[in-house]
């Protein structure tokens, strides 16, 4: 439905293509994938690669209206905003740099579907016909001397169309007339490749069983100099892992013995099925991607039943990444309540570290608070978190100091009714906030007025905090003079 609609905006966009009057066009959404931003959340500034013949455009959907801006950054001019609203569809080149503005509290959810845009450009009859499983009408036009092997402008043969559109028998037809169902598209497609990352099963079962994989082009070969950007994929072992990728389950079964098993695409996807067969196949789940391990990956994106699956292969829960974050600190940062549960659950038997801090001693808890996450706040505490652990490095304090600062009045009072000591800390992280804020003369106080300690964090650090979220309220509730607090 979705590649229904964009053909006439498509068009539109691409303008004058220079291809002849009776030229098709067939236009393929590719990498579809949901973007929520929630408070204090957004996408930073990136772009989605090189335009080539095939990739021509990249797109984004709001289904919703919302208040937080998308960003253009054309080179050599002046920013461009673009509010979204519901029902507006926005077209780009996919090299155009863009982000998204952080989305300030109380602004709501902010959904968008973004994708890329592929054309497949059908520049002969023998190409429209590979495209429309014209089986009967391709050995028409093979007997007619038509070229099987003839390129067209997106780069594809007459088997990569087919094969791709998953029309088994217009793929035979073409392999029993003759035509290299190995050939490997300018891009790096094979018609493996594409069948792999459209699910086609019965197209990858016959290529693979055929030995018609393609070659990937080696990065490192003189030959490749000038050629197009290698987005595409050959040879069985990268069809396996986009088959992984995409969540193609029969395909990863069926290529399942060839070559490292994708597991990190998978965990990435959330594909908890190809999860598990790759688990019960041997993938390492204890290994890197990048600074990161797997349960890192899984519990920052949310992905609950592959998170389980993980720790019933005994991951380490207080594995670090590069920065000294633990599987905690990523479902706490991403703001995903589900996944930190699950890893809250498993304290019992993986015995892992709830408090250990970051390379700057920043636990789970401080996140959850200066994020105004109360569910978090309440669910790590409950689960044993402590609220005396200290944070160093640019913002030190305890988690009651990071709510306060951020002015979070009801974490604040939250915490401060789970226990947490508003007079801990007099001389340090109080006192250290009014130093970071330039106040001399409100540190110099704190250092004798054990009582102001949370009283003059919220001041230094968050400015009109307290005429905003009432704090004298909720500290004068916890048996703290106000009049002592309206004086700091």
């Amino acid at each position: 439905e979705l590649q229904r609609l964009l053909v006439e905006p498509v068009a539109s966009f691409l303008g004058p293509t220079g291809t002849a009057d009776d030229c098709q066009m067939l236009v393929v959404a590719d990498q579809l994938w949901a973007n929520v931003n929630r408070p204090g959340g957004g996408n930073a500034r990136h772009n989605h690669g090189s335009a080539t013949r095939a990739l021509v455009a990249s797109g984004v959907y709001f289904p919703k209206s919302a208040s937080t801006p998308l960003r253009f950054f054309p080179k050599g001019e002046a920013e461009v905003e673009a509010v979204p609203e519901a029902g507006v569809l926005w077209l780009f080149p996919p090299g155009l740099d863009h982000a998204v503005a952080t989305a300030p509290p109380g602004s709501g959810t902010r959904v968008s579907i973004a994708f890329n845009l592929q054309v497949r450009w059908l520049d002969t009859p023998l190409h429209c016909a590979a495209s429309a499983g014209a089986a009967d009408q391709l050995r028409e036009l093979a007997s007619r001397g038509a070229d099987l092997g003839q390129v067209g402008k997106a780069g594809l043969q007459a088997v990569h169309l087919a094969a791709e559109a998953g029309h088994l028998s217009s793929v035979e037809a073409l392999v029993g007339l003759g035509a290299d169902a190995s050939a490997v598209s300018p891009q790096g497609w094979s018609a493996l490749g594409l069948a792999a990352d459209r699910g086609h099963v019965d197209v990858v079962r016959y290529l693979y069983g055929r030995g018609f994989l393609g070659t990937p082009a080696r990065k490192d070969d003189p030959a490749d100099t000038g050629r197009p950007p290698q987005i595409g994929l050959a040879g069985a072992e990268k069809a396996l892992a986009v088959a992984a990728e995409r969540g193609h389950v029969s395909i990863v079964k069926l290529l399942v013995k060839e070559g490292n098993l994708p597991l990190s695409l998978a965990i990435t996807a959330g594909h908890s099925q190809i999860v598990r067969l790759l688990l019960a196949e041997g993938a390492e789940p204890h290994g890197t991607v990048g600074n990161r391990r797997p349960i890192h990956i899984a519990a920052g994106s949310g992905h609950v039943s592959v998170t389980e699956l993980l720790i019933d292969a005994n991951v380490d829960l207080d594995s670090r990444d590069g920065s000294g974050k633990a599987a905690a600190h990523e479902a706490v940062a991403q703001g995903h309540l589900s996944t930190l549960q699950v890893l809250l659950d498993a304290l019992p038997r993986s015995s892992w570290n709830i408090d250990a801090g970051d390379q700057e001693d920043i636990c789970p808890l401080h996140t959850a608070a200066i994020a105004g996450h109360m569910p978090m706040v309440a669910s790590l505490v409950a689960a044993g978190a402590s609220m005396d652990a200290i944070a160093k490095g640019r913002y030190p304090g305890r988690p009651l100091h990071w709510a306060a600062g951020a002015g979070h009045a009801a974490v604040v009072e939250q915490l401060l009714g789970l226990g947490a000591d508003v007079c801990a800390d007099a001389g340090f992280a109080a006192q250290t906030s009014a130093a970071l804020a330039g106040d001399r003369r409100a540190a110099a106080r704190v250092s004798d007025s054990a009582e102001l300690v949370a009283a003059a964090t919220a001041f230094t650090r968050s400015g009109d905090v307290f005429e905003r979220v009432k704090k004298a309220e909720v500290l004068g509730r916890r048996k703290v003079q106000a009049a002592a607090a309206d004086e700091a």
